[in-house]
């Protein structure tokens, strides 16, 4: 699928975030692609995605934080991993706090990512909230929320 817009890569990496966010239970206040928002992406909510085990949270955590490049890679074959994004950075710092094997934890919340996106409902839902934000700019977590929700079983 292709957006005619400046901003559509950005807005899939983003939509990639907040999908791939509710799908593991988490939450968040909004979705932006503004470039001068201060919130820049996804604001989330301070809460663990999984407050049983902390353990699964930062799993969880990580696989958020590589969802975005993971959405951007997908929607453009031709684009790189971003070995130096800010988002793979946190991703590995948070690794870090469950495990010595941080590149294994990443490579297996990556893999993970990538799994869940190819699925063809969880892509079309990554495309239709990537559609809004380039509309709208700013998306609310009730909106991506009914957009993930209507998903077909």
């Amino acid at each position: 699928m292709t957006i005619a817009h400046p901003d559509e890569e950005l807005a899939f990496h983003e939509a990639g975030h907040s999908v791939i966010r509710i799908l593991l239970g988490g939450t968040f206040d909004r979705v932006s692609i503004v470039r001068h928002d201060p919130a820049e992406g996804a604001r989330t909510v301070q809460t663990s995605m999984n407050r049983e085990n902390e353990t699964a949270a930062v799993h969880d955590r990580v696989a958020v934080l590589l969802a975005g490049e993971a959405a951007q890679h997908l929607y453009d074959c031709h684009q790189p991993r971003q070995a130096g994004s800010n988002d793979r950075g946190l991703a590995q710092m948070a690794a870090a706090s469950v495990t010595q094997d941080t590149d294994a934890l990443l490579e297996t919340k990556w893999q993970r990512v990538l799994d869940l996106l190819r699925n063809p409902a969880t892509w079309r839902q990554v495309e239709a909230v990537a559609r809004l934000l380039v509309r709208d700019q700013t998306v609310d977590v009730a909106t991506v929320r009914r957009i993930v929700d209507d998903r077909p079983a």
